[in-house]
């Protein structure tokens, strides 16, 4: 078996390859540092041009507003809730017998639904003080729903229905 050993031109060859390939290398490394530079001027924050406006009737704003039912064994119900939008509401309500508009204690159990949705029905439970009856209800979305109303009074209980609406900003 022969050995062969390189001459001095393929040595040249490899000497030049090296070289040159050792340049690519440099101009590719500053390239990319010039690129880098490049893109930290890029990133730089940019001040807007105008200020962007918002159309005022797309903001939902935090209201109250108004219940009225009458339940079963004559018992008049009346309030509100706030802020009317989904999410966690709060309502404040009184319950009056008759036309003497007598108070009425007890306990109100509340369970709303939205007619036409697949949803589980999202209950609440008022309680007494003083001469109305405040809890929570969280209502998942904008639309309209039926709560019914079921109050446990000392001498009976009544039952009955009210409308809730949480509407969007009018366009």
């Amino acid at each position: 078996m022969s050995r062969r050993t390189p001459t001095r031109h393929s040595r040249r060859a490899g000497r030049r390859a090296l070289v040159a390939g050792g340049g690519l290398f440099v101009v590719l490394i500053g390239v990319g540092a010039a690129l880098l530079a490049t893109g930290q001027h890029a990133a730089a924050p940019v001040a807007p041009a105008a200020t962007p406006t918002v159309d005022p009737r797309l903001i939902v704003r935090p209201r109250t507003v108004a219940i009225a039912g009458v339940l079963s064994n004559g018992l008049h119900l009346a309030g509100t809730f706030y802020p009317a939008y989904p999410g966690r509401n709060t309502l404040y309500l009184t319950v009056r017998r008759g036309a003497q508009g007598r108070y009425v204690a007890g306990r109100i159990a509340l369970s709303a639904t939205m007619p036409g949705m697949a949803m589980l029905p999202v209950r609440g439970t008022l309680a007494a003080g003083g001469q109305r009856y405040t809890g929570t209800l969280t209502l998942p979305m904008f639309g309209t729903y039926r709560v019914t109303v079921a109050i446990a009074t000392p001498g009976a209980a009544a039952t009955g229905a009210i409308t809730l609406t949480l509407s969007l900003p009018g366009l």
